[in-house]
């Protein structure tokens, strides 16, 4: 994998990285790609790289990467596969809106569906939306959250309610609200390092088969048993 700054600046999560490491996944940091080269029958042969250095950070708040001069070299490559970012697919905007009867669907500046980040609800008032269409790549628990927001937000329109965020629920218990401390909860807990999740060994993952193994009965009640409450 060919990449324009360090392993640190990577928009990607910590345990991807590691296990395609262990999936046998080299890194080449601090390069970008230049061109690709082909050979007399069109087909890929090598590309041409440069190696880059970090300079200011840029809108992102990345350190921007800036090409070295002098320092371009070929690798040769059988396949080329372009991982540049995802983005939402938003061209079924305009036939939604032309079936619309209020309102129209938006796209917002990043090109994801604009709805309202408290309600979900979308310029079509019958319309609501949740996940990575509205908020751009993020986990499967942001978007199960999301869908609950959203779901709430339906029955409040279906029932004829304003739409209005959820109410915070305030759950109390009997103390003094005293100010806590670090030593109280170091006397009172034990540190109890987390459980590492079992996985299948690298060398056997060369089918769609969940790598994530699960905990054992006995992992499981462990981890559970870190909870302070």
């Amino acid at each position: 994998m060919i990449y324009r700054r360090t392993e640190a600046e990577m928009p990607a999560n910590p345990i991807e990285i590691h296990e395609s490491k262990l999936e046998g996944v080299e890194y080449q940091f601090l390069t970008a790609p230049v061109r690709v080269n082909k050979d007399a029958n069109g087909k890929v042969k090598s590309m041409t790289l440069i190696k880059m250095g970090l300079g200011e950070p840029d809108a992102s708040g990345r350190r921007r990467p800036v090409p070295i001069e002098g320092s371009e070299y070929d690798m040769e490559f059988d396949y080329i596969l372009a991982a540049i970012g995802q983005k939402t697919d938003i061209n079924f905007l305009d036939d939604v809106n032309k079936h619309a009867k209020n309102g129209e669907l938006k796209a917002n500046k990043w090109g994801d569906i604009d709805a309202n980040k408290i309600t979900l609800q979308t310029g079509i008032p019958s319309v609501f939306a949740a996940g990575d269409g509205v908020s751009g790549p993020a986990t499967i628990i942001e978007a199960v959250a999301q869908a609950k927001l959203a779901s709430h937000s339906c029955h409040l329109y279906l029932t004829g309610q304003d739409v209005a965020a959820p109410k915070k629920e305030f759950l109390s218990k009997k103390d003094n609200f005293h100010q806590l401390s670090k030593d109280e909860f170091v006397n009172r807990y034990q540190h109890q390092i987390r459980e590492e999740m079992p996985v299948l060994e690298a060398d056997v993952r060369k089918s769609f088969n969940e790598v994530e193994l699960g905990y054992t009965h006995e992992q499981a009640h462990h981890e559970v048993g870190r909870c302070l409450e």
